[in-house]
């Protein structure tokens, strides 16, 4: 079995090698892990929280680097990707009949475009004036929470501009 940084070196370019002993200073962190889901290799969830901000060429180089250890993936000794079990996040939703902002047409927009996607358990309670919706979602890393969060704050939106009849608007460039 080989190390990640000998298939590396063997494969790129005396300057890609060189870049990418940079972004993983000095191989003190190893960014690549081997994920038996897709049976190939990826960055690590917490490598990418800490390169949030790195260049084009530099992404082109580290998934060059993990399509070039897939390949050769059955002479790689790596870290094996490890999945967390899930959490659970739950969010409170209360929409009242004369509220302004959110009244029961907005509630009952938004419970139909929630329960149209898989990726919630919705539970809808009704209540004399209004309707309680509980959205619950799993999420095993930052990223897809922040994902599923912003995509029910979408939902939100959505169902409020759906129900005033007053659309997304934008300008083409």
């Amino acid at each position: 079995m080989k190390a990640i940084k000998e298939v590396l070196a063997a494969e790129l370019s005396e300057d890609e090698y060189d870049r990418l002993e940079d972004l993983t200073a000095g191989w003190q962190v190893t960014p690549f892990e081997y994920c038996p889901e897709f049976d190939g290799f990826q960055t690590s969830d917490q490598w990418e929280m800490d390169h949030l901000d790195l260049a084009e060429s530099d992404l082109d180089l580290m998934f060059r680097a993990c399509e070039i250890l897939s390949s050769a993936r059955h002479e790689v000794q790596a870290p094996v990707r490890k999945e967390n079990s899930p959490e659970t996040m739950t969010l409170d939703f209360a929409f009242t009949e004369g509220h302004e902002l959110d009244d029961l047409a907005v509630g009952s927009k938004f419970l139909e475009l929630l329960q149209s996607s898989p990726a919630y358990q919705v539970q809808a309670v009704e209540f004399p004036g209004g309707i309680k919706i509980q959205v619950s979602f799993d999420y095993r890393s930052e990223v897809e929470y922040d994902r599923s969060h912003s995509d029910i704050r979408l939902l939100l939106e959505s169902a409020r501009k759906l129900t005033r009849q007053n659309r997304f608007s934008g300008y083409r460039l």
